[in-house]
């Protein structure tokens, strides 16, 4: 793939010098599969108020206060914890009552997000998952994303390449909407998912070799959705 064009596009019109915003951390890992739910064709303001009133609501803090490091496992809320929380409760009251967010994960045959994050956790829950800490058994296994993508609304895999971004993995991007409509602006391709992170990989590399050393495609990604969302 020639990135000759989108590798001039980036240089520019991004702020390649700026931090990783991903590098702040939410407080435990369920808020990440709660930000990958909610975040999918909404405004992020959405996103925050939906998982601020979930965090009022059961008296928890979301986010996590040491710039740049994962917090420590006695820090964290489990999964286990959070799911038994929520487990019981109506999904509809869970939807209007905690997270005040009725939005479905698709308006094609989809459920509610809210339905969503109980089922994202319980997968995560049972794949023995509990902290940060554990994440790392889960990338690769085909298993794992087979049964995520069996969540109504997650066929794409978009909110699992994202929640992995949120728990640290820096070799992903969210192949969404802003991603793809700035590579489009860029290069006049509509690319797939798939190529579309091959490309911001390939980017990063060439970027990598003009001194921008601390880029990686995760922290291209953050860089792209800042300027498509400003």
């Amino acid at each position: 793939m020639d990135n000759k064009k989108f590798l001039k596009y980036c240089i520019d019109n991004l702020e390649l010098d700026e931090a990783d915003q991903f590098e702040d951390y939410f407080s435990s890992v369920p808020f990440c599969v709660m930000n990958s739910i909610f975040s999918i064709n909404t405004k992020y303001e959405a996103v925050l108020n939906a998982l601020n009133r979930f965090c009022k609501h059961f008296d928890l803090t979301l986010a996590h206060n040491v710039n740049g490091q994962i917090p420590p496992i006695k820090k964290q809320k489990s999964v286990s914890e959070i799911y038994n929380l929520i487990k019981d409760i109506d999904v509809n009251s869970l939807a209007a009552d905690i997270f005040q967010n009725r939005q479905r994960t698709s308006t094609t045959n989809g459920i509610l997000k809210a339905e969503a994050c109980v089922r994202f956790l319980k997968i995560v829950k049972d794949f023995g998952v509990e902290y940060y800490q554990d994440v790392p058994k889960l990338i690769g296994n085909e298993t794992f994303e087979d049964c995520i993508k069996r969540i109504p609304g997650q066929n794409s895999g978009t909110s699992l390449k994202y929640f992995f971004m949120l728990t640290g993995s820096k070799d992903q991007i969210k192949p969404d909407r802003m991603v793809l409509g700035f590579i489009k602006d860029a290069t006049g391709w509509t690319l797939s998912a798939s190529d579309a992170l091959l490309l911001v990989r390939q980017t990063v590399e060439d970027l990598k070799k003009k001194g921008y050393n601390h880029l990686s495609a995760r922290h291209l990604d953050n860089l792209i959705w800042n300027y498509q969302r400003g």
